[in-house]
């Protein structure tokens, strides 16, 4: 067993559903999102899973909008065009840079060539 077995992300249903094979294969668990769910529900799914949220979408990337507080973290991959290779690459190198530890109340903007982090 992998220490990332113990590990678990939540994907955004905007997240390709390939990126479970990609992330299970690193040892990761992974719950992807209920279609239709909205972000207040995608979020509150995250805490409950203790699952850091993997997202497209530019509204999670407000820490006004959705606390940081007591939040598993947010990962938000502004990356175009999304393509499996793409987001494979940013997600390979954000998880090689950071423990998954210290995903935990920080809230990732990951771009092709920076990764800004905001734990306000």
């Amino acid at each position: 067993m992998t220490p990332q077995s113990q590990h678990k992300f939540l994907l955004d249903e905007n997240i390709d559903i390939r990126l479970v094979k990609f992330l299970t294969d690193l040892g990761y668990q992974v719950v992807y999102c209920p279609k239709g769910a909205k972000n207040g529900q995608v979020i509150s799914l995250s805490r409950k899973e203790s699952a850091p949220l993997i997202s497209l979408d530019k509204d999670f990337a407000n820490p006004d909008l959705y606390s940081l507080t007591d939040s598993p973290g947010i990962i938000v991959l502004r990356i175009h065009p999304p393509t499996l290779e793409y987001l494979t690459a940013a997600l390979t190198k954000l998880l090689s840079t950071y423990k998954f530890d210290q995903i935990f109340n920080k809230l990732f903007i990951v771009s092709p060539d920076n990764v800004e982090i905001i734990t306000r």
